[in-house]
This record gives structure tokens, sequence and C-alpha cells, in this order.
């Protein structure tokens, strides 16, 4: 007889390719406080109950999880452990009562298994988009807070008509309240609740003297996008496959850019940043997201950048999977809804948060000027401030690599 196995997850995969688990997706309403008291019981009651009743895979292997060793590891029921199926449902009414979309997927053949016993596998799926080729089912709930919702796509890929006539597949790249961005064959379409966003960003791309994607059409609140070449430097949490002139040439684009004339709309002063660290940081210490004594450490180190910094053309949000490249030759950067004129260190920091150790790479390819000091108070300001917004659209700030590990390191110095 056929085994078949089965996953509560969200229909849309994350940063990283993983589709969130109904777990995940109900312990950031909970970490989050987004939960009333008797949604809160019920909820450490199931974790309790779980952790008491089946393994925890990484007792047997501490790195079935490890990004570096296993990416976009899941966790899959068999099908035969019926208790543990039928305990899912108080998990999915919490989703479902916060308009959290979760499907359920039945899947003869998920993945390469790297951990089994009598109720579970974990696998590495055969492809970063394998777990969207199997049955779902959709009476199940939803995948990120209600305030944050994502427009739903399907349990499987949807056909879309082109211009030309030709039907292709409909990926999710990323959705959340704010915006969301469609793959359709070498397409993307990136939608805007903000117009201006929009607007901003393909000025942004006809300015910028560094390869960016070319803008096929706009109808608000749509902008159409050419796929670029190449490949992204990497992902947080795991080891990037680009070499080191790669990322002296990402440097080399940064500087370009910033040696540029910056555009003709404002950007973020001093005390915007100041006023939102101190904001934020509070939030942080309310929630208990990290230990208060992380978060004091870290604003002590953020102090750096909350100094005068002269103008220039930034990116907004250089992450590394926003710098394509090929070879040792940068083929485009995308996703620039957040350029201004800003602090040069800001970029900096961006383009190495989680990959610390290409630090000296990037600033070979930028030249002089940038201060090493000041990137690091970014890398501590930016992982304190995004924390929040993360967690509330569904991302995960303590994926391997991402805010909170960011946050943490601070504390291994002296």
């Amino acid at each position: 007889m056929t085994s078949v196995f089965v996953r509560f997850q969200s229909p849309t995969p994350g940063k990283r390719g993983v589709h969130a688990g109904v777990f995940g997706l109900t312990n950031h309403l909970g970490h989050s406080g987004h939960l009333t008291p008797d949604e809160h019981a019920t909820w450490r009651a199931g974790n309790d109950w779980y952790n008491a009743t089946y393994p925890n895979p990484t007792d047997t292997d501490p790195s079935v999880y490890d990004p570096t060793v296993h990416p976009r590891a899941t966790a899959w029921f068999k099908e035969s452990a019926t208790h543990l199926i039928e305990r899912v449902a108080p998990y999915l009414e919490i989703l479902r009562a916060h308009d959290v979309d979760c499907v359920r997927v039945d899947s003869e053949d998920p993945g390469r298994v790297i951990y089994e016993d009598d109720v579970q596998i974990v696998v590495v799926p055969h492809s970063p988009t394998a777990a969207t080729h199997s049955a779902a089912r959709r009476d199940e709930g939803r995948s990120q807070p209600s305030h944050t919702q994502a427009p739903t796509i399907g349990e499987r890929p949807t056909t879309f008509s082109g211009q030309d006539g030709d039907v292709k597949d409909v990926k999710v790249v990323v959705a959340h309240s704010q915006r969301a961005t469609l793959r359709v064959g070498d397409v993307f379409l990136k939608v805007d609740g903000d117009p201006s966003h929009a607007e901003r960003e393909a000025r942004a791309m006809e300015l910028a003297p560094v390869p960016t994607p070319a803008v096929l059409w706009r109808e608000p609140p749509v902008l159409a996008l050419a796929a670029v070449p190449g490949r992204a430097l990497g992902v947080l949490g795991e080891p990037s496959p680009a070499s080191s002139e790669a990322w002296a040439a990402a440097g080399a684009a940064v500087r370009a850019l910033h040696d540029a004339p910056v555009p003709p709309w404002p950007g973020r002063s001093v005390d915007d940043v100041a006023a939102e660290l101190d904001r934020e940081c509070a939030w942080l210490l309310a929630h208990d997201v990290v230990p208060a004594e992380v978060v004091r450490k870290n604003r002590a180190v953020a102090e750096a950048a909350l100094r005068p910094w002269a103008p220039v053309f930034v990116h907004g949000d250089l992450q590394l999977t926003h710098v394509f490249v090929d070879g040792d030759e940068v083929t485009g950067i995308i996703d620039w809804s957040e350029a201004a004129p800003g602090d040069a260190m800001f970029d900096l920091a961006m383009l190495t948060l989680g990959h610390e150790e290409r630090l000296d790479d990037v600033l070979a390819g930028y030249g002089p000027g940038a201060d090493r000091a000041v990137i690091r108070a970014w890398w501590s300001l930016r992982s304190l401030t995004a924390s929040r917004w993360l967690i509330e659209h569904g991302f995960d700030p303590d994926a391997p690599g991402a805010e909170l590990d960011v946050l943490r390191a601070r504390m291994r110095e002296s």
C-alpha cells in the first residue's frame, strides 16, 4: 500500500521558500499578542500536549532543521497518526478566527526523507515548490494574520493568459497586506496597496545607474517587470554560493548608486529613525520577543547610526536576495519601492545583514568612505526596528540568520 503523508501549512512560501506550518502560523499569533485569553490557553495547552506526545526530531538529529545541511526541511504527519492529525483542529479554529490561511496537503512523495519515526517524517522537498504539487484542501483555515492577509491564488499553481495568449503558471513570490508579487513566466507582477510605491519604484529604476528590471507596463496598482538574469547573492541562514568577486561587484554597484544624484523625493531624517527605534524597542520589551538585555545591548550599539549623514541615493531595502549576479557580474538589483535619499551605511548594512563575513568583500568593491562601526550599528538598528513588522506580516525574524539571530550575535561580542 502506498503511504500518504499529511501537512497543514501556509499556501504561500516565506522568504526562505518554506511554507510555514500550522504550529508556526499559530505561534506567530501567540507570540505577537493577537490571541484572546481563551485562544491563548488553547494554544499553550495544545503545544504542551504535542510536545509530550510525539518525538522531537532534533533530539535524534540536531542538524535535521539546519538550513545549511537540509535547506527547506519540513515535517509531515504519517496518515496513520490520526490522534495527532485530529488534534490540529483547535489550531485551525484559531487561524480561522484571525483570517489566517492554512491548507491541508496530502502527498505520497513530499521529498527526500531525512528523518522518520512512527508518526512523522521530515523531508527536504525535491524542489522549492514541491509542496504545491500535492493535493491541497482549502477547508482548513488561512495563512497570515488578518491585518496582513495575502491574496490567495489557490492550492495549486494557477494559470494566467498572457498578452500573447499563452497560458502560464502563476506563482506567489511574496504577499502581505501592503503588497504582493506574482511571477507569471518571466514577468513579475507587483500589486501595491499604495500606488505611490509603484510610481516611486519605476522612477527610481529610471534614475539608478545600475542594472534594474525592465518595466514592461504599469497599470495602477500593478507594475509589470521583466525577470533579471542570474541568481541572487544568497539567502539568509545559508552560506552564499556567490564568489568574493561577485560580492565585490555588488559593493561597486552600491558605490555607483551612492555617487548618483539623489532622487527628488524626501527620505527619512535622523529624528525619524530615532523615534522609530524608541517605539520598536519598547514593543520588543513589552512583548518579550527577546530578553531585555538583548534589546538594551543592541539599542546601545545602534546609537552609532544616529548621527547626521550626507544623504545619498539609497536603495532602502538592499537585501542580498535583491541583488542578482551571473558569475562575478551584477546583472540586476530589484525591489526599489523604498529608494530615497538616505544614509549610505544603511545600504551596506542591509546587503550584509546575516552575512557579516562578506563585509570585507563588499567594501573591497565599494571603496573608501565606509564606516564599519556605523554599519555594525545599522545591523542592530535594522534588526530592532524590523522585527515587529516581520512578525505581524507573517514572516519569521527568528529564522536562521535573520534579525533575532543578528541581535543575539551582538551579545557574544565584548
